[in-house]
């Protein structure tokens, strides 16, 4: 099993790339996005994670939270439509159902 930290220092790679992409793209909104501590939640699967921009003038939108998974550090990601309870309800249905956030052999973050 994968800890706390292993955790956020996974999904803290996905957001430096995250706030690479805004850089490159939208110099002018100067958006640092952060992973908003105090929300994370933690069950016997794994963890919830909330992020959003450090900048409340900027603030992203369609920014679900993020599962990672205790025995893989899988990421998934959950959707904004439906309370984060019932996207972990799908999660322990069948997760094969929420797209999984993974590298891929370039460097490129993609949900699929």
């Amino acid at each position: 099993m994968f800890t706390l930290q292993d955790a956020k220092n996974k999904l803290e790679e996905y957001i430096d790339f995250l706030n690479l992409i805004y850089s490159q793209n939208y110099p002018e909104l100067k958006l640092q996005i952060i992973i908003e501590n105090g929300l994370t939640l933690e069950n016997e699967l794994g963890w919830i994670f909330f992020y959003q921009s450090n900048n409340e003038t900027t603030l992203i939108a369609g920014n679900g939270p993020i599962f990672v998974e205790k025995k893989s550090l899988d990421m998934y990601q959950f959707g904004t439509a439906l309370k984060t309870e019932e996207y972990l309800a799908i999660f322990e249905e069948n997760k094969s159902k929420l797209p999984i956030i993974k590298k891929d052999k370039d460097g490129i973050w993609n949900a699929s």
